[in-house]
């Protein structure tokens, strides 16, 4: 064989042998779901199971009181990337919290850790044991579907992302069946016994503060009649994904209560006490001056919350606190540990039934 045949040989296999190794590599990087910033992108059921966007090897480690709420978040998520946490010389010295410390090793509290301490509140005194007139029937236990959502675009493969359509026909859904959105104000009066619960209650949340809750959701539930409570952080305003004030103004003249889910979007517990103060208390206090309302209930960032967030929210006056602990809200939830429901846009409205209905 000539030599100039030989080294074409070589050259093919060598070709052949490459593209046997780039073709899986395209194939995985295209397969990956892009997820949008700050969306909590799991279930994260309890007991732990695989969550999705998680590998089963990671989704398999146990759970510890160490563990946090939320799954790790993928380098090109970007989750926790693009939002970094608040240095030390941005806290203002009046944020420090007189007389509480937290090491580095103070565990995050998963909110399935009923063994973890939380401080006894008020609120936690007037909830406890509540119950509605539930009619005729006498008496029953408050229970309601607090649904959250993030962004509603089109965006196959993000579990965080639910389509137009799909929005569309779930509140279609709940209008034809007799389900009640409500105010937080209603979700208040209910939770704390002052107020009789209606049939199926929901309370509709959404995190983050997307553009399209202002373009796309706002139009739908206006038409519906149904109101909504956003979650939103001020300091990510300069992101054009995100809502202004304008838009957050107009959402609230639409019936939308507006609440703080911290400055920045930050990781709580990687902050210190008088960092967590800050993103907390400051998130509140310009929600509460640019729109003239009362934002004293929270939504954790990622889910993520450790004794001193507890502490902050107890010293603050927030009334509430919702986790992304799955199931139904109920009074004998801590007031700072309520549970919601995900609305994975990867499911069809089947599984939106089933998940309103279990619990």
């Amino acid at each position: 064989m000539k030599m100039s045949q030989r080294a074409a040989l070589y050259v093919g296999a060598i070709s052949l042998l490459l593209a046997a190794v780039a073709v899986p590599i395209l194939f995985d990087m295209g397969d990956k779901p892009f997820v949008p910033a700050l969306a909590q992108v799991a279930e994260s059921p309890v007991p732990a199971a695989a969550s999705p966007g998680t590998d089963a090897a990671a989704s398999a480690a146990p759970v510890t009181a160490e563990a946090v709420s939320a799954p790790a978040a993928s380098p090109d998520s970007g989750i926790g990337t693009e939002f970094p946490a608040a240095s030390p010389e941005a806290v203002p010295a009046a944020f420090a919290v007189p007389g509480f410390a937290v090491s580095p090793d103070t565990p995050v509290i998963h909110a399935s850790s009923p063994s973890l301490s939380a401080p006894a509140t008020a609120a936690a005194a007037n909830v406890t044991g509540s119950v509605y007139n539930g009619g005729s029937g006498g008496q029953r236990t408050v229970s309601i579907a607090v649904l959250y959502y993030h962004s509603v675009q089109v965006m196959p493969g993000s579990t965080a992302v639910v389509s137009p359509d799909k929005f569309t026909e779930q509140m279609q859904y709940l209008a034809d069946n007799g389900y009640h959105p409500l105010s937080m104000a209603e979700f208040s009066d209910i939770m704390e016994g002052r107020a009789a619960a209606p049939q199926k209650p929901v309370l509709l949340t959404f995190d983050d503060g997307y553009v399209d809750n202002h373009s796309t959701v706002m139009p739908l539930l206006a038409k519906l009649g149904f109101p909504a409570t956003l979650f939103m952080s001020p300091g990510v305003m300069d992101d054009k994904r995100f809502i202004n004030w304008e838009e957050a103004k107009d959402l609230r003249d639409s019936g939308w209560d507006i609440m703080p889910h911290g400055m920045t979007h930050p990781y709580l517990t990687k902050l210190t006490p008088e960092e967590q103060a800050w993103q907390i208390t400051e998130a509140r206090k310009q929600i509460e001056e640019k729109l003239g309302v009362t934002a004293d209930v929270f939504c954790y960032p990622y889910g993520e919350y450790n004794n001193a967030t507890l502490k902050i929210l107890t010293d603050n006056g927030f009334r509430y606190a919702f986790t992304i602990e799955q199931g139904k809200t109920t009074p004998k939830q801590h007031p700072y540990k309520l549970k919601r429901v995900f609305v994975n846009g990867e499911e069809d409205l089947s599984a939106l039934v089933r998940k309103l209905t279990k619990w």
